[in-house]
């Protein structure tokens, strides 16, 4: 499942229009009013996916009407339920304080992002303007800064083949398990470079780890001393566990007490 959000006016419709057209292989579409989701199966490359087309995101202050408001309504529920947030933004103005704000909502909510920057072809067409574009907008995602950013031209039709290879790649992370005997092996190398702080001058133990679910892939560490982890420990766990295969996915991390003996 693929929500296309975006704020009004950023080529959401062109994109949408781009992702079901003639090359695909429609199967079936369900359309409510321009601004409600419209949701249709695709079929491409033998992958079929659900894309949902959502009203434009507007600032609270903004939304007048309550047509409107129930369109964000619509666009909020189907990033709550969806497994990928796709992200339109536009070049010119680039990622904007109301995107930011709906990337935190997506990830919040455990989905994954793919930011896609639409109307590249207005651009500088050099590869340093472009990774300097990327990694100040990485710069302003600081607390998701794992998650990818495309380039593409929706109205030319640009970036269409890497908007579908990106979502494969998102939704196999997402969906990715790896066994508790090479997560352990994992962290018991990571603990023997990188020890947990003290607590009150007792250590810290990381018993043993394992995953328990996916879409988030969610992992639970068993510790003498669950509420004394500090967040800049769980942030540098997370960001060791992406070695194993989850570099854009959003990771959620537990821990659970378990008294030795």
């Amino acid at each position: 499942k693929v929500a296309l959000v975006g704020r009004p006016n950023v080529g959401k419709s062109s994109l949408f229009n781009q992702l079901v057209g003639d090359e695909r292989s429609v199967i079936s579409d369900i359309p409510g009013t321009t601004r409600d989701t419209i949701d249709t199966l695709v079929k491409y490359a033998d992958k079929v996916y659900l894309f949902m087309d959502t009203a434009g995101l507007r600032r609270k202050t903004r939304i007048k009407t309550r047509l409107e408001r129930y369109g964000v309504k619509r666009a909020l529920r189907a990033i709550r339920h969806t497994d990928i947030a796709l992200l339109l933004i536009e070049a010119p103005e680039s990622i904007t304080d109301q995107d930011i704000k709906i990337v935190n909502y997506a990830t919040e909510c455990g989905k994954c992002v793919l930011i896609a920057v639409n109307k590249w072809d207005l651009m500088p067409a050099t590869s340093e303007f472009k990774r300097e574009y990327i990694e100040n907008i990485k710069q302003r995602l600081r607390f998701a800064s794992f998650l990818p950013v495309i380039t593409i031209s929706a109205l030319r039709g640009k970036g269409l083949k890497q908007i579908f290879r990106m979502l494969n790649i998102l939704y196999q992370e997402y969906t990715h398990r790896i066994s508790t005997g090479q997560l352990n092996r994992f962290m018991a190398d990571i603990c023997s470079k990188y020890q947990p702080p003290l607590y009150q001058n007792r250590p810290i133990k990381l018993y043993y780890i394992t995953q328990v679910d996916i879409k988030p892939p969610t992992f639970v560490i068993f510790t003498n001393y669950p509420q004394a982890i500090p967040q800049n420990y769980k942030r540098f766990l997370i960001n060791q566990l992406r070695q194993l295969d989850f570099n854009s996915t959003p990771l959620k991390l537990l821990f659970r007490e378990r008294r030795k003996g």
